[in-house]
């Protein structure tokens, strides 16, 4: 990680500014997704999280034809 910050001070005010910049080696975070199998009939939702409001809903019936 590298961070910078800057502070000038002069008779017309002040000026501060800063940056920070983390790096991540492709390496640094293996994960192997977990694999996930529909077998059978179900109901899909995808709900707003602040309310809760249904914004889509499928049903899938025969998943093996998907």
């Amino acid at each position: 990680m590298e961070h910078a910050a800057t502070l000038d001070v002069g008779e017309k005010g002040t000026v501060a500014s800063a940056a920070t910049a983390v790096g991540m080696a492709a390496s640094a975070a293996r994960v192997t997704p977990p694999l996930v199998t529909f077998d059978r009939p179900y109901l899909m939702v995808v709900t707003d999280r602040a309310t809760g409001e249904p914004l889509f809903m499928a049903r899938v019936a025969d998943p093996s034809r998907t």
